[in-house]
């Protein structure tokens, strides 16, 4: 019997050890519920009071929701949500922490470069077709 329960703790412990090495990691945390933020974990200092702002006084949340959040290659930041929240307040969170805590270029900024990139003949429909 003994044997049994050393060998239920081991693997109990063998299972805990792999799932904190291969669990994802997020640079920010934030956990929120009805009654405001709970906890935070990675916003930088200097937009940690506009953030936290805009959570409160900007969402109303029925339960508790977790966002999670790790930088991307790009410098954007990859959002991730916990809880029940609808589609639109997902992507209007998004938008704003990628606008408060880009690196790099900023959204506005990459729209109007996008903007001002040139158009492919191929798909401008109001260049004259051109016969070689």
């Amino acid at each position: 019997m003994i044997d049994l329960i050393i060998r239920f703790v081991v693997i109990v412990l063998i299972r805990y050890v792999v799932w904190r090495v291969i669990r994802p990691r997020y640079a920010v945390r934030i956990v929120i519920d009805d009654q405001g933020i709970k906890y935070h974990h990675g916003l930088p200092a200097a937009h940690e009071r506009e953030v936290l702002e805009f959570l409160q006084e900007q969402l109303s949340l029925d339960g508790k929701l977790t966002i999670c959040a790790n930088r991307r290659a790009d410098g954007y930041l990859r959002i991730f949500f916990k809880g029940r929240i609808a589609p639109g307040t997902q992507q209007q969170i998004r938008n704003f922490f990628n606008s408060v805590m880009s690196s790099g270029r900023s959204p506005v900024v990459a729209s109007q470069a996008l903007l001002q990139a040139p158009i492919p003949h191929s798909l401008n429909p109001l260049l004259p077709e051109t016969t070689h």
